[in-house]
């Protein structure tokens, strides 16, 4: 589907910060960085995909010192947008500021664009358009109300909750790499939560029933993901439980999801045979999305068992796969950068030196935000070294777990211990090596 262009003040916002961002000198990655938000809500903004948050727009008027300009552009944006949704059209004077004096809206039907329309505080919001402001909120109103409605009449799940839900589910999926897993989690356990209450609803429609838990089966998956990077045994049961949601509406997008999980969990505590076991029978039909990591991790696993020929042939298969597939719900971000960090690990493994150009094509592509990944292609680096420049393989120890610090995953802290392990068995006193050991210790 082609993304539609930004028309009016979506439009002028676009160009605006555009302007402004080429003004400061910096980029989508490096602006995101500096305001603390996620890289993709900045670029949607910087795009003309969607209107920004009321807080996005002023943490963005501030530090490009759009003086105001961004922030006003928001708001006419974000009043055009609601008028759309409901049909109407704010006519504009010769300033693109809505004329004053009386309208009278069309009818209007509820559709799913309304979801995010209908909060209390965003009610509020229209006061700002002047004479429409109290027929307009009593519309939105009549719609949560409608929809509430014949969702009891039809015995089936409110859609505007289902459409809030699907939405997060993608929201958590896009942004999952570069946001703290700490506020991913409440975010994750709510939607599971809701999930997991609609279904026990009784008489459900069947496809409720099947969006329904395919949605509690994402949020679980999350959940589980979550706690295998942050090394939380008390959020492993989550992994099992979306295994039976998967099983029930066999969906290959979460089954997919949960068979790489399981490969990664069985490598992280030494199951290297278990983990090929695995993905080989995952690879098996899998879906297009998980050709790639199921591989990847099946290279990186075949080489920590010395497996070479076969760890070989799996990089090579990985690196014919495609990874420039379209958006689907529910999937983490896999791409290109991705795709050379684990080259680079198990290449690394298995002695190659070919592991630090695939490093250092990874680093150079990959977004500040991308810290586990960015943290592993650091590893690599290291791991290479530690044979013949024991003081460099410090040195990138030392800057994998400085990167790891603002998104600590479990794994690489594994990793570097392991790492310093080697580096104290036949490199203790060189420089570096006891700073990392008292690094680590901290942690």
């Amino acid at each position: 589907m082609v993304a539609k262009k930004p028309t009016g003040a979506l439009l002028e916002l676009r160009d605006l910060l555009r302007q402004l961002i080429v003004e400061a000198d910096t980029n989508i990655t490096q602006l995101a960085a500096d305001i603390d938000r996620v890289r993709q809500q900045v670029s949607r903004a910087v795009n003309g995909r969607e209107v920004p948050s009321k807080d996005l727009a002023e943490a963005l008027d501030e530090e490009l010192g759009g003086d105001g300009r961004i922030i006003a552009l928001r708001e006419r944006a974000h009043r055009e947008r609601k008028a759309r949704n409901i049909g109407a059209v704010l006519p504009t004077n010769d300033t693109n500021q809505p004329v004053t004096g009386p309208r009278t809206l069309p009818a209007t039907t509820a559709s799913e664009t309304m979801v995010e329309e209908v909060s209390l505080t965003q009610r509020r919001d229209f006061l700002r358009l002047g004479a429409v402001a109290a027929p307009l909120a009593s519309v939105l109103a009549m719609v949560q109300d409608a929809s509430q409605a014949m969702a009891a009449a039809h015995v089936t799940a409110d859609p505007l909750t289902i459409h809030t839900l699907e939405k997060t589910a993608v929201n958590v999926g896009d942004s999952y790499w570069s946001t703290p897993l700490t506020k991913l989690l409440p975010v994750v356990l709510d939607g599971y939560q809701q999930s997991e209450t609609l279904l026990q609803g009784p008489r459900l429609l069947l496809k409720d029933r099947v969006t329904l838990t395919r949605l509690a089966g994402q949020y679980a998956y999350f959940a589980a993901r979550i706690g295998y990077h942050s090394g939380s045994q008390d959020l492993s049961s989550f992994g099992v439980v979306a295994s039976q949601y998967a099983a029930d509406v066999n969906d290959p997008i979460l089954s997919g999801s949960i068979a790489c999980l399981r490969v990664s969990a069985a490598g992280a505590v030494g199951s290297h045979s278990q983990a090929v076991q695995i993905s080989a029978e995952a690879l098996s039909g899998a879906h297009p999305y998980f050709r790639p990591r199921l591989l990847a991790s099946r290279a990186l696993n075949l080489a920590m068992l010395g497996r070479e020929t076969e760890a070989r042939d799996a990089l090579t298969a990985m690196e014919q796969s495609p990874t420039a597939l379209a958006p689907a719900p529910g999937i983490i971000l896999w791409d290109e950068g991705q795709q050379l960090t684990f080259a680079a690990l198990a290449l690394a493994t298995l002695g190659d030196p070919q592991a630090t150009p695939r490093a250092d094509a990874a680093l150079a592509g990959l977004p500040v935000a991308s810290y586990e990944a960015r943290a592993n292609a650091h590893f690599a680096r290291a791991h290479v070294a530690i044979s013949h420049d024991p003081e460099a393989a410090a040195h990138e120890g030392l800057t994998a777990l400085e990167i790891n610090r603002a998104w600590p995953a479990k794994s690489v802290h594994a990793r570097l211990e392991k790492l310093h392990d080697a580096l104290s068995a036949h490199h203790r006193g060189a420089a570096g090596v006891d700073e990392l050991g008292a690094r680590l210790s901290e942690i």
